[in-house]
């Protein structure tokens, strides 16, 4: 009998908005691999899987985007093996939170940039002047120091690669608005101030 050989690397991330979480499970399934997400927010989110597989004949960094409404539990993709013989299958996986317009903020002079995330790292002056201006202009934004936390370094390296970096050096910050990334930004101050008033495009 033929056997479905699947390494599955597997991520549970835990949000910090309602203490609850997103959570990812890939069931293997005789001759395929089907992934599942649990959302038990009360937001609706984006998920958006990056694989690394052999045998299921896609393409290296192959990326499914799905949304994930709140409180629902959802079919990400379903993959079948391609070829006779071992298979692996590794993934790992982003998040982007859906706001939607009809909820207000509890503070009405915050700025309305959704989705805005900032990776940063230590000693980056650069990162320091984008936080700074960030907190300012009372935007709304996530930092993640890749210096202090190994888990968000390793996740930025799979935004990267999954947004089309070939590798070699970039600069920071790395900025995520809305799914874009951005990265080796070369005129920080003018990126800055066309994201404050909702003019910026991914570069």
């Amino acid at each position: 009998m033929k056997r479905l050989f699947v390494l599955l690397t597997l991520f549970i991330v835990a949000i910090s908005l309602s203490g609850q979480n997103i959570v990812l499970k890939a069931k293997s399934l005789e001759e395929e691999v089907v992934v599942i997400a649990t959302n038990n927010e009360a937001d609706d989110y984006d998920v958006t899987i990056i694989l690394d597989t052999k045998g299921f004949g896609l393409k290296r960094n192959h990326t499914v985007t799905k949304r994930i409404e709140a409180n629902e539990t959802t079919e990400v993709g379903r993959f079948q093996k391609k070829r006779k013989r071992k298979a692996s299958f590794k993934y790992s996986y982003t998040l982007k939170k859906i706001f939607s317009e009809t909820k207000g903020s509890e503070n009405n002079n915050l700025h309305p940039v959704k989705g805005l995330t900032v990776y940063t790292k230590n000693g980056c002056g650069r990162c320091t002047k984008t936080i700074s201006f960030l907190e300012a202009n009372n935007i709304i934004f996530t930092e993640k120091n890749t210096t202090t936390d190994k888990q968000h370094d390793k996740e930025l390296s799979t935004v990267l690669f999954g947004n089309g970096f070939k590798g070699g050096s970039f600069t920071t910050p790395v900025i995520v608005l809305d799914g874009d990334v951005h990265y080796s930004i070369k005129n920080l101050g003018s990126f800055l101030e066309k994201l404050k008033s909702g003019e910026t495009k991914k570069e």
